[in-house]
């Protein structure tokens, strides 16, 4: 499909350092963003990569992911973390609205608040611009299961596969 392959072919940052230091970020984070030590080292390398490109939509939404898992992982209650993770992931969408990244960060920070539809809605908007993102399948299908649609649950958690 088109508007596949305009996806695929999408550079997210033509800076080479900036990217490296996202990729390194994602690392930290996918591996280790249970341990505080593990989710400051990916904030600091998302945060490099905005120094290197501060217009790197893919870095601000991960680090909104950063910023709302230091609340998620109760490392640090305060609202001023999910403040920031919502100021973060509004820059990744104002510079990049079909960032199927940023619509997953965003739906995970409304659950976290409370906001299940708007939380279902970016969740089902991150799948619907990447329908490949396992990830966002994931969290769409563990949105499905808090409400108890069992049945949408399962067949999101069967695509995240």
């Amino acid at each position: 499909a088109p508007d596949e392959m305009e996806r695929i072919e999408k550079k997210p940052t033509l800076n080479v350092q900036a990217y490296n230091y996202y990729l390194q970020g994602r690392e930290y984070y996918f591996s280790a963003f249970s341990t505080r030590e593990g989710l400051e080292l990916a904030t600091r390398m998302f945060e490099k990569a905005l120094e290197a490109d501060s217009n790197f939509a893919l870095a601000y939404a991960g680090l909104s992911d950063c910023y709302s898992s230091y609340v998620i992982n109760s490392f640090d209650p305060k609202k001023s973390w999910l403040e920031k993770a919502e100021k973060a992931v509004l820059k990744a969408l104002a510079l990049d609205p079909d960032l199927a990244e940023a619509h997953r960060a965003l739906s995970r920070l409304y659950w976290i608040e409370w906001k299940t539809e708007r939380a279902i809605k970016e969740a089902e908007e991150a799948v619907k611009v990447n329908p490949n993102y396992g990830e966002a399948w994931r969290l769409l299908g563990q949105w499905y299961t808090g409400i108890c649609q069992y049945t949408k649950a399962e067949s999101s958690l069967m695509r995240a596969l």
